[in-house]
């Protein structure tokens, strides 16, 4: 089972509102779990993923602009730093986890080890 909590943290300490929380939806197919996480606007150098115990955590930072070429006016997208943690179960197979960054979209693949698969059990009928 694949439970996960959050902890955001806040971008500017001027607007304690704001915080970078991306949007994150948790599928099962039977065969694996799979994260999949809006990331916009942040790099793989800019993204670390730490698999330990029963925790993923998913670290990023979404770098802002320089201030050299343009001024910015008024921000709303935010930068800065975020982390979110995720327990997963002990039927997860951890040393085939895989993670795949493409159009800022994070996806995250948990494959569940071969033995706690959901396998159907077929009916003998005498």
């Amino acid at each position: 089972m694949l439970v996960r909590w959050t902890r955001p943290i806040p971008f500017d300490q001027e607007d304690h509102t704001r915080t970078l929380a991306p949007a994150v939806d948790i599928l099962d197919d039977g065969e694996s779990y799979n994260i999949v996480m809006d990331l916009p606007g942040v790099k793989s150098e800019d993204l670390k993923l730490d698999l330990e115990h029963q925790s993923l955590t998913i670290h990023a930072t979404r770098q802002g602009y320089n201030g050299k070429t343009r001024m910015l006016h008024r921000g709303r997208r935010g930068e800065g730093e975020f982390e979110r943690r995720f327990r997963i179960g002990e039927d997860v197979d951890r040393d085939k986890v895989s993670a795949r960054l493409e159009d800022g979209v994070l996806t995250i693949t948990l494959p569940r080890r071969a033995e706690d698969r959901k396998r159907r059990i077929e009916i003998e009928v005498q």
